[in-house]
């Protein structure tokens, strides 16, 4: 059930977060961090089961997504503060908190700067710090990215124009990267439906705010996540391209207390597989 396709809410400091809400209005809320290219639309497709397991998913867009003021450097724990004020705003003190792909970044940092405000902790392939610790052509061309940003600009703007295009081109971008069990759950699903509406408000502004986040993932992160006393769930698709398995030793460097969850036969995509084993963490 979608309860509210888009609400915008003002912050103290004359900022907006654009947001959706999915599932049942009187379940137990979730803030879900949505990923590159994705915005608070990426849950729509979550919304009949979060109604069915009586939870409701928060999904705010990030700077610059959908009507969320860009801002010119990410910043995850101002980012952070700015969901506690939201989070405020909404009335809601206490909840869970689910990131996905390169979402688990802000996601992290939520728990870190308020690690009282979320009582379970879920992140689903995450990107956090992966990209450090990857190997051959794929690490050439992370440190590539870093080192020529402009490069990564002309990509991102060359997506936003596809936007316009024949769907053909749009859904062969949007598969770019993915692995064969990925694009087999593509395929049969009305995955790119869903991605190419998401997409239309991630790039409403521009290329910008998804290429900055590419930017910012490539990165370490820029917090003590180490201190995070939490239990963290990880969940992973064994035939994941862009988070391949050998990245996983990343998890115990950034997280103390974690718990690794790994699906065989899923790719980037599980959560589309597994939907209602993750969202039952929180019930």
């Amino acid at each position: 059930m979608i309860q509210k396709e888009k609400e915008v809410i003002k912050l103290e400091n004359g900022k907006t977060i654009s947001y959706s809400v999915y599932g049942n209005e009187n379940g137990l809320p979730i803030l879900m961090c949505h990923g590159v290219n994705g915005t608070r639309m990426q849950a729509m497709k979550f919304a009949d089961t979060a109604n069915e397991l009586n939870l409701k998913l928060i999904t705010p867009d990030r700077p610059g997504y959908g009507e969320s003021t860009a801002v010119e450097k990410r910043d995850y724990l101002e980012w952070a503060d700015e969901i506690s004020e939201f989070l405020d705003i909404l009335g809601i003190e206490k909840l869970g908190i689910l990131g996905i792909s390169a979402g688990a970044n802000y996601a992290l940092a939520c728990v870190y700067k308020y690690p009282n405000r979320f009582r379970k902790a879920v992140m689903v392939s995450a990107t956090s710090g992966a990209f450090l610790y990857r190997k051959g052509s794929e690490k050439k061309l992370a440190e590539m990215v870093l080192s020529h940003p402009k490069l990564l600009h002309l990509y991102m703007g060359f997506v936003a124009k596809a936007n316009g295009k024949t769907k053909e081109l749009k859904f062969n971008l949007q598969k770019f990267g993915l692995s064969d069990s990925d694009v087999e759950l593509f395929e049969n699903l009305d995955i790119p439906e869903l991605i190419d509406m998401s997409e239309r408000e991630a790039y409403i502004n521009g290329p910008e705010a998804p290429a900055s986040d590419v930017l910012r993932m490539l990165k370490d992160i820029d917090f003590d996540s180490r201190s995070i006393k939490k239990q963290i769930t990880f969940w992973y698709g064994a035939q994941d391209k862009i988070v391949p398995l050998e990245t996983m030793a990343f998890i115990e460097k950034i997280v103390p207390k974690y718990k690794l969850v790994i699906k065989s036969e899923a790719g980037h995509l599980l959560i589309f597989q597994h939907l209602r084993e993750i969202l039952s963490e929180f019930v």
